[in-house]
């Protein structure tokens, strides 16, 4: 989808450096810094980003969705941000269904993201803003539970939920 360039992030500038969860670099909850050369290094054109993000989407991209979403937290660190970013993840994740056990632990670094961004933004004790949060956990926990409870549907007895267990959430 993209071609990568990568270098470390100790050759960039300090104030070219990548910061994470709005530039709180002595945050408890920043723990993303060694995706830094790949987040430094992710080119999404730009006159097609909607059109790339979809593609990406749809074919599986979580990994290059997720670097995008470092991405935009790291391009602007404001709690609105965050709170778009917050958004759009839910949104992926409600348009998203792993094939395998391997797109499914991508999509814990989306999982573990959308916590982190709940996190931070209940900490700010705004009583919009946690509304905002409840709804988003409570879609989470809602996917999650369809994920869990998913059965093959192959079959007469798939169609009625007799199936056998996906191999997903085992």
């Amino acid at each position: 989808l993209t071609a990568f360039l990568f270098f470390s992030s100790s050759s960039l500038p300090p104030h070219h450096r990548p910061l994470f969860l709005g530039g709180r670099e002595d945050s408890p909850l920043n723990q993303d810094l060694g995706w830094a050369p790949i987040v430094a290094s992710l080119q999404v054109p730009e006159l097609a980003a909607e059109d790339f993000l979809q593609e990406s989407l749809a074919l599986g991209g979580y990994l290059t969705l997720y670097i995008y979403t470092l991405q935009q937290l790291n391009a602007e660190r404001t709690l609105t941000n965050e709170m778009r970013v917050l958004f759009t993840l839910s949104k992926w994740l409600e348009q998203v269904y792993p094939s395998s056990a391997k797109d499914e632990a991508k999509l814990f670094l989306w999982w573990h993201k959308v916590l982190q961004l709940c996190l931070l933004q209940t900490e700010q004790e705004d009583p919009i803003l946690l509304e905002s949060v409840i709804r988003v956990l409570t879609s989470l926990q809602g996917r999650q539970s369809l994920l869990a409870e998913e059965r093959l549907s192959s079959g007469l007895l798939g169609a009625i939920g007799l199936g056998k267990r996906s191999p997903l959430s085992n």
